[in-house]
């Protein structure tokens, strides 16, 4: 997935190459929407802690 998947005004996700090898965007519950959030959120944090350590 890529950040540029999601659209975050509409909670939609673009799904490549689904069933029939063609493309689609989902709709996501407000459940699925907020998993995203946070797994976006400890992705950065991760992110941030590895770029202090180097630098």
């Amino acid at each position: 997935m890529r950040s540029s998947d999601l659209d975050i005004e509409r909670k939609t996700i673009i799904v490549r190459q689904g069933k029939g090898q063609k493309g689609w965007r989902a709709l996501l519950s407000n459940l699925a929407w907020g998993m995203v959030q946070k797994h976006i959120a400890e992705y950065l944090t991760q992110l941030l802690a590895i770029s202090e350590a180097i630098f």
